[in-house]
């Protein structure tokens, strides 16, 4: 066979080749190929018998090192450890931690964590424990180490403390049922902590991670639903006692068995004390109803009721809401089913759209005991503008003779504009003990009401409401005592009623105060810039003014200053006076006169109309006080100021 071989390799030489070098190169070759295409050899074995492996601990505690044995609850300690086999590769591990059963595992390491029972002698806050770690590698036929790798430590445990209460009451304090707290607590060596409460002494809750606490109602679904139980740990309000002081104890205790002292909190609780509904409130669209629940209409509006509670008496929690809407059917109170508490937990409730007409509303809160407060009632009236009827409403700001300089009292204002505007009375309410006049009416037809500002309260605050003008076509506001000019509390509303098509004339003793202190002012934007069209002023607080003239263009009567109406020693001059920067679309209707007549104010605007096509609003601004100036005059001038800007 190796004859043909060989004859077949030098067939493929070349003859030169052969006839120079014969077949010497074949001899090497035919070696290799002996080896190549010979027989297999066999496997003669390993010559050295198999070897342990090796192990050791490269992450762990160092030996005779006092330890902290836990970094946090979910990064206990880590332990790392790798082996290695000179003949061969490692199958896995047998690891032990101090006297348990030996663990197999694959892995390379593991999260550990080494609990402390013993005190420390040298220190009773610490807790010390002798722990082992053995690991040995085992390798893939079977063989073990002989000398596992070890570490040697001890643990320690610092207790947990509780350092505070976090609670809306204090020690000692009268509580209801249904109260929260939380408690702050601190560990030297964080480990976790799990924390229990007792009352006098009795456990009533098993070890738990969540730190606040709500005594409720448990057996109430609705209840429990409302509790964020993922961070809340609902408390049965029976386990405390009622008509009697309770001790109330929490301990924290960490994931290595380490328990701290328990702290306690002292309370009285009584079931005498109820949740307190405090606000019922509504918004319509984007704007807040005003203070006595009306509203101008505006179609496409949602209403939002919102509702507060308070147990601040008690220093419980409100728990959730529920309300109903009263209406009248067939002259029958109709009381409706109340809502669900789960339904309106979120302390409001939205209503697409309410219709023109007044709806009345019950409310209710209940806290987490289950107790439910009183009944609030609630009204909601929502109002269209009528403008139609020739009707005026006097808003009279003076309080009673308290300022100066005349200090007129509330009577000697009422009688003015009365004697001006010719008042006879039209509507009388002769119920009382004494007839009152309701309404009055002018000579030519005018029906006139009349606000005492400063008794016309809502929430012991003096507001006026849409329930006020809705049907006036005419506002004439005058604040003729300077220390009460209020006209600023109600430009939202005044506002919304310009924009429905009212008409203002407004005076006042330092009739702009309400939008400033200063001096010399100017607008940009707001009520006075919008509606009375005022770019800014110039206030003069001498006793200069004697009066206006009015412009001939537009027939304004002209005005003088009533000395009697003024303190002596002013000499029929008043101080305290404006004059008017205009914006566009304003007209100038009378100048202002002074003594000298060389002040610079001499000549400036005394009294401005806002008269557009482009708004559906007319104003009169008076920059001084309309009672001051002589009755006889103000009359023929409150007469032409009504009529031009009714557009009659």
């Amino acid at each position: 066979m190796l004859a043909n071989k060989h004859r077949s390799l030098c067939q493929v030489l070349t003859p030169d080749t052969t006839r120079k070098y014969g077949c010497l190169l074949i001899v090497p070759l035919l070696l290799v190929l002996v080896v190549m295409w010979g027989c297999e050899p066999e496997d003669p074995g390993s010559p050295l018998a198999n070897q342990p492996p090796e192990t050791r601990i490269v992450v762990a505690p160092l030996d005779s090192v006092n330890h902290d044995h836990y970094v946090s609850p979910s990064l206990m300690f880590h332990v790392q450890w790798f082996g290695h086999d000179p003949d061969g590769i490692i199958k896995g591990y047998w690891v032990q931690i101090d006297n348990a059963v030996e663990v197999w595992t694959a892995k390379g390491d593991s999260a550990i964590a080494f609990e402390s029972s013993t005190p420390d002698p040298n220190d009773p806050t610490r807790m010390l424990d002798m722990h082992t770690i053995k690991v040995s590698a085992e390798d893939n036929e079977g063989l073990r180490d002989s000398s596992p790798a070890m570490r040697t430590f001890n643990a320690v445990n610092y207790a947990p403390e509780i350092n505070r209460f976090v609670a809306d009451f204090s020690d000692s304090a009268v509580v209801g049922a249904g109260i929260y707290f939380e408690v702050v607590w601190s560990d030297a060596n964080v480990s976790g902590a799990l924390f229990r409460i007792t009352v006098d002494g009795f456990a009533i809750t098993d070890w738990d991670g969540r730190s606040k606490f709500q005594f409720c109602e448990t057996s109430d679904e609705d209840i429990i639903a409302s509790i964020d139980i993922a961070e809340v740990l609902p408390v049965d309000v029976s386990r405390l006692y009622t008509g009697q002081k309770n001790t109330i104890s929490v301990q924290v205790k960490d994931l290595g068995n380490a328990i701290s002292d328990a702290v306690a909190l002292h309370v009285e609780v009584v079931d005498t004390v109820r949740p307190v509904l405090v606000d019922f409130s509504a918004v319509y669209g984007s704007n807040a109803f005003f203070p006595d629940g009306s509203t101008f209409y505006q179609s496409g509006r949602s209403t939002t009721l919102n509702m507060s509670g308070s147990a601040e008496s008690y220093y419980g929690g409100i728990q959730s809401y529920r309300y109903r809407q009263r209406y009248r059917e067939l002259s029958e109170t109709v009381f409706p089913e109340w809502s669900d508490w789960s339904d309106w937990g979120e302390s409001s409730v939205i209503f697409d759209e309410l219709n023109l007409g007044a709806y009345q509303f019950e409310a209710q809160c209940r806290d987490f005991a289950g107790v439910t407060g009183d009944t609030l009632d609630y009204t909601l009236s929502i109002i269209e503008p009528d403008f139609e009827q020739r009707k005026i409403l006097i808003v009279d700001e003076t309080r009673d003779g308290n300022a100066n300089p005349g200090s007129p009292d509330d009577v000697q204002v009422d009688e003015f504009y009365r004697y001006i505007l010719e008042l006879t009375p039209l509507e009388i309410d002769t119920s009382g003990d004494e007839p009152v006049t309701l309404s009055w009416q002018t000579p030519d037809g005018w029906e006139v009401n009349e606000i005492d500002y400063i008794q016309h309260k809502i929430n012991d605050a003096s507001y006026i409401s849409p329930l006020d003008v809705y049907d006036k076509q005419i506002i004439i506001w005058h604040a003729d005592d300077r220390a009460d000019v209020s006209l600023g509390n109600n430009v939202v509303l005044l506002g919304q009623y310009l924009d429905a098509g009212g008409k203002l004339i407004i005076s006042g003793y330092d009739v702009l105060q309400a939008f400033t202190t200063d001096t010399l002012i100017t607008f940009n934007s707001g009520f006075a810039y919008n509606y009375l069209r005022l770019a800014g002023g110039r206030k003069n607080g001498d006793k200069e003014f004697i009066g206006a003239s009015g412009n001939p263009n537009y027939n304004c009567p002209d005005l003088t200053t009533d000395a009697d109406k003024l303190p002596n020693r002013w000499a029929g001059k008043l101080n305290t006076t404006w004059i008017l920067y205009p914006e566009h679309r304003t007209e100038a209707l009378s100048f202002w006169n002074g003594d000298p007549a060389d002040t610079p104010f001499e000549g400036g605007i005394a009294c401005l109309r806002n008269f557009s096509a482009v708004n559906p609003w007319r104003t009169i601004t008076l920059g001084f006080p309309l009672y001051f100036m002589k009755d006889d005059e103000a009359k023929v001038f409150i007469k032409w100021a009504v009529d031009e800007i009714a557009g009659e």
